[in-house]
């Protein structure tokens, strides 16, 4: 990986940091649509470290084709082996509040049952046992909660991104 690969992993990082700051003055609503689309484009971005870097790729994939939905890319990296069946789990729920915000006619918040159930069904074991991940355990917020395992799921994606390096079509041309 080069230095300019890495700056634009730390920029994208830095990126989603601030995005995860303005959620907290988000409504649920916002704070969930906003949250869960960040994490979806993280999710392509580390998706587009594994496959080489050519534009015919990204349009056919990404802009028009089966990696373009959240779904998509959750069960691709999944595929790929490069999330476990638990951060699956987690991805998918995080897609469904997002659909369940984002469809919702009437005033959605955290405290309906069906995001509550989502939030609680969250795997959060797989993540480390930090002071942000006992709190969570000991104050089940469903909003907190939330926007814990998508924070947690960027990092995990971004350790990814940061171990592959995009291979040109030349390079992988000339191993043919």
């Amino acid at each position: 990986m080069n230095v300019n690969e890495i700056s634009d992993i730390t920029l994208k990082l830095l990126d989603f940091n601030k995005m995860m700051e303005l959620c907290n003055t988000e409504s649920d609503r916002g704070a969930a649509i906003l949250a869960a689309s960040h994490l979806e484009a993280f999710l392509g971005d580390c998706l587009l470290a594994f496959l080489i870097d050519d534009n015919y790729v990204e349009e056919r994939l990404f802009e028009r084709g089966p990696l373009s939905s959240f779904d998509g890319r959750i069960d691709m990296a999944f595929a790929l082996g490069l999330i476990s069946r638990e951060v699956r789990s987690n991805l998918h729920a995080i897609r469904r509040i997002r659909n369940y915000f984002a469809h919702a006619r009437l005033l959605a918040n955290f405290s309906d049952n069906e995001v509550k159930r989502l939030c609680n069904a969250f795997s959060i074991s797989v993540f480390c046992e930090s002071e942000v991940y006992n709190h969570v355990k000991k104050h089940p917020d469903p909003r907190d909660r939330y926007l814990f395992v998508v924070e947690m799921c960027a990092l995990g994606l971004e350790s990814i991104m940061r171990c592959q390096t995009r291979r040109t079509l030349l390079e992988v041309d000339s191993k043919r």
